[in-house]
């Protein structure tokens, strides 16, 4: 597809587990492991290199929690990516989304459309 974009070069982080509940039993989950976090709800579902979990807390929950590693963007009401996984942008008129290392599309708000290209090339430029 000759209208994607090279992504940004991944990013090293060492970060400290999140741990949250799933049917009552406490699960370690390493941010790095996180391709993204999709809203559902009242509910968060966690997608991973190796599984999916949900959690019954909302994405806002976690959009706090995710701040201070600089990997986790807010793309939408309903997603939040981690940019090392992030492997081509399709940013034409209509439609902005993400392609991600998993082959998952996901769409990014108009509304913060520019602020998260303004991101990804400072990101770039650094």
């Amino acid at each position: 597809m000759k209208h994607y974009k090279p992504a940004l070069p991944k990013t090293q982080h060492v970060a400290q587990n999140l741990y949250i509940m799933i049917n009552g039993i406490r699960i370690s989950i390493s941010p790095e492991e996180i391709i993204y976090l999709e809203a559902s709800i009242n509910y968060t579902t966690f997608h991973t290199r190796n599984n999916k979990f949900t959690s019954a807390f909302h994405l806002k929950f976690f959009d706090e929690v995710l701040k201070e590693h600089t990997y986790f963007v807010r793309i939408n009401k309903s997603y939040i990516l981690n940019l090392n996984y992030l492997e081509a942008l399709n940013w034409k008129r209509d439609t902005k989304e993400v392609r991600l290392a998993d082959g998952t599309m996901l769409p990014i708000s108009r509304r913060r459309a520019s602020g998260i290209k303004d991101m990804l090339w400072k990101k770039l430029n650094t």
